[in-house]
């Protein structure tokens, strides 16, 4: 609001005057200057409801000294109202409050606070406070009728009425909730079925660890959970690498598929779960031998068995798992492959794996 402190707005009685509309004459208080945008901006909004103009400057060291000599200015002047501003206070945040004061000139009636505004310091404040000022006016000369009227209908809009304006108290501040525990929060153990689809893959070599084979797997189980154990039952599937075996008669090629039922359970303990499974196996193994003259055999082998050893899970997501698995496969019998009587190599009854896959979940 510049340099000035207050000033004082006096609007003339109801009747209307030369150019058919009320007067507003804008007193400097405390011999400061008023802000022309205040009054720029007044005019702008009372165009069509009262004049305004600029008038004597009045002083005052208290509220009541201003009262009176706004009184006796709008006797003299026939005026009905007269509205002031005043920095009065700071609020609880340390910005400076402006006020804007009015009275009329019914001696019965009280001060009112009609308008209060935060400065910030910048032009637009006189702009601002001009508007609500003018708004509340306007509406409070549509109605009114009288003095009497006047005053009570700037009472009713007005912030507070008040002979003198005592310092607001302090906002009180609520106290700041107490800290939240960073402790995790106990939770019911939960108890969920859920479908389990799992693909991985591992390395797989016989009783000799030798004639290594890649694995893919493959496998559909439906598991439940605890808080403390896991129990799974499903069906798998394992392809194996292919292998290449030459004899002084000719080649052999291998191709080994297995098909069977998996059992396993686990404990779990956070993210991570150690536990066993055991698995039934059916393993299918084609073999295509080619004798040196090119002349070709095959046959089919089906050999059942079973496989157990233990497992580890870690979580990676609320419905992801990593599993790694040791297991050792028997099988019930050996098998024997030949071209023309004449052996190339034997199938054992022994295998030793090692696999790690992916398990995702389906609630």
């Amino acid at each position: 609001m510049g340099a000035w402190i207050s000033t004082l707005v006096a609007l003339t009685s109801l009747a209307l005057g030369p150019d058919g509309k009320p007067g507003v004459a804008v007193l400097s208080v405390d011999g400061v200057s008023v802000p022309s945008a205040f009054v720029e901006s007044m005019r702008i909004q009372l165009t069509s409801m009262a004049s305004v103009e600029t008038g004597p400057v009045i002083s005052g060291h208290s509220r009541a000294e201003k009262v009176a000599q706004a009184r006796r200015y709008l006797v003299e002047v026939g005026a009905s109202i007269a509205v002031w501003e005043e920095r009065l206070r700071h609020n609880d945040v340390g910005a400076e409050v402006v006020v804007v004061v009015a009275v009329t000139s019914d001696p019965k009636s009280e001060s009112i606070e009609v308008a209060e505004l935060t400065t910030t310091g910048g032009p637009e404040d006189d702009r601002v406070l001009a508007l609500k000022v003018a708004e509340l006016l306007y509406q409070a000369l549509s109605v009114a009728n009288s003095e009497r009227e006047l005053a009570d209908e700037l009472a009713s809009r007005g912030l507070k009425p008040d002979s003198e304006i005592e310092p607001r108290p302090p906002r009180l501040t609520p106290a700041p909730p107490p800290p939240r525990s960073l402790a995790p929060r106990p939770s019911a153990a939960p108890h969920n079925w859920a479908a389990l689809v799992e693909a991985g893959g591992g390395l797989r070599v016989d009783s000799r660890f030798s004639a290594p084979q890649v694995t893919g797997n493959l496998a559909l189980a439906l598991g439940y959970r605890s808080e403390r154990v896991s129990a799974e039952l499903g069906i798998v599937a394992q392809v194996l690498t292919q292998r290449e075996l030459h004899a002084e008669n000719g080649g052999l090629v291998l191709v080994e598929r297995h098909v069977g039922g998996s059992l396993r359970g686990l404990f779990n303990t956070g993210p991570l779960a150690v536990g066993a499974h055991f698995d039934v196996v059916a393993a299918f193994v084609s073999a295509t031998a080619t004798a040196v003259d090119g002349r070709q055999g095959s046959a089919v082998k089906v050999g059942t068995g079973w496989a157990i050893g233990p497992e580890g899970r870690l979580r990676l997501a609320p419905r992801l798992e990593m599993r790694a698995l040791l297991a050792l496969e028997t099988t019930l019998y050996a098998q024997r492959f030949a071209i023309e009587g004449v052996r190339v190599t034997d199938r054992g009854v022994g295998h030793r794996s090692a696999q790690l896959s992916l398990i995702f979940s389906v609630p």
